[in-house]
């Protein structure tokens, strides 16, 4: 622990905020590179800021004060970044992805401006004090928790691989009907603090990005009233149809969960969710979908839950017995896939603050990681 010191961001990484370009959302042209704002991923377009490996870290937003998402997150190849989120770059890629760690960890609420809408400046960013080991130690952790990141990421992808193929095998289905002819949608909702004080899964629109539910540890940080799951369900979005958000909820984990009310919570009449699933994944429901808000501008562009269940979609009711129950294998493997991505971020997470103060050594860290991927 002698050998690491007290270092600012701008020593540790170059920023890269000068080619960000805001594009209003009626601006936009539909295309294959990601569009970031403060906590992710908001839609799609043509063209590029920034091609390469970056961090990028969120600039205003009330997740810099609440962390209920990762504040810092790396990407990879071409991207589009508005002027919500900061660019950094470090030397080398393992350099990079350990700032994302040490900040992703570190107590910035003294560098925030801003009460209603908490704010990260430049100058804020630039001036944080992060402890930091030697470039080589720097690397090694790095190394050693992106091993866990890429085991993740590589099993997302075996699950969006996986969901691509049912909705293949719905592609075909001609029949069709509205959507309310397949699923009941859930219409109550309940208010998360009036169920004690124990941890929960709280099932966001963040968190269908990543495929797995946020924890709460603390019912009472989730401000709103959210709709109550307690059986099998799929989750559909009603926010930006531009970027279809579809979550197939094969089991109830054993605890209380909640979904955010931008979500239509739909409990089939007939067969699986994962069915069900599918038949939503077929882009030809997407697309109906996006002309619900044709005419609507800005960059919160929601479907009413009635027009959604009038949109039509596959009668997967006519599949195949065969074609639905490998649809349903299909879920299950996703199902698996979110339980194992669950145990090693679990792991990562574990090992996250000791390997960041120095307390494990990255050989140790290392045999942990090696029972786990």
């Amino acid at each position: 622990m002698s050998t690491w010191r007290p270092v600012a961001v701008s020593e540790l990484a170059e920023n890269f905020d000068r080619f960000r370009v805001p594009i209003k959302s009626s601006d936009r042209v539909v295309g294959t590179t990601p569009y970031y704002g403060a906590s992710g991923v908001i839609d799609w377009v043509e063209g590029q800021t920034h091609d390469g490996r970056y961090l990028l870290v969120a600039e205003d937003g009330e997740n810099l004060r609440s962390r209920s998402t990762p504040i810092a997150f790396t990407t990879r190849g071409q991207i589009w970044v508005n002027n919500h989120a900061h660019v950094l770059r470090c030397p080398t890629p393992e350099e990079t992805e350990f700032l994302g760690y040490a900040l992703n960890l570190a107590d910035i609420g003294g560098y925030l401006t801003g009460s209603a809408q908490p704010k990260l400046s430049r100058r804020a960013l630039d001036s944080i004090i992060l402890n930091v080991p030697p470039v080589a130690e720097r690397i090694a952790i790095a190394e050693v928790l992106g091993a866990l990141d890429n085991k993740i990421a590589a099993n997302r992808r075996v699950a969006d691989q996986s969901r691509e193929l049912a909705a293949l095998m719905v592609s075909a289905v001609e029949p069709r009907v509205p959507l309310a002819d397949l699923a009941d949608a859930k219409r109550s909702t309940v208010n998360p603090t009036a169920f004690g004080n124990d941890p929960v899964l709280h099932f966001s629109l963040p968190a269908c990005d990543v495929g797995v539910p946020e924890r709460v540890a603390d019912p009472s940080e989730i401000k709103s009233a959210k709709f109550e799951l307690v059986d099998p369900c799929v989750l559909v979005s009603k926010l930006n149809p531009r970027i279809p958000r579809i979550w197939d909820v094969t089991a109830v984990p054993d605890m209380r969960c909640f979904a955010s009310t931008e979500f239509v919570v739909l409990h089939p009449t007939d067969g699986t969710t994962s069915v069900l699933a599918a038949a939503l994944d077929d882009p030809r429901f997407s697309v109906a979908l996006r002309g619900k808000v044709a005419g609507t501008s800005g960059s919160h562009q929601r479907v009413k839950p009635a027009e959604l269940m009038a949109t039509e979609v596959a009668d997967v009711r006519t599949l195949p017995t065969e074609t639905a129950e490998s649809i349903g294998r299909l879920g299950e493997l996703r199902a698996s896939i979110v339980e194992e991505n669950e145990t090693l971020a679990a792991t990562r997470d574990g090992l996250l603050p000791l390997l960041m103060s120095g307390k494990l050594r990255v050989k140790d860290a290392e045999k942990q990681v090696g029972e786990v991927v």
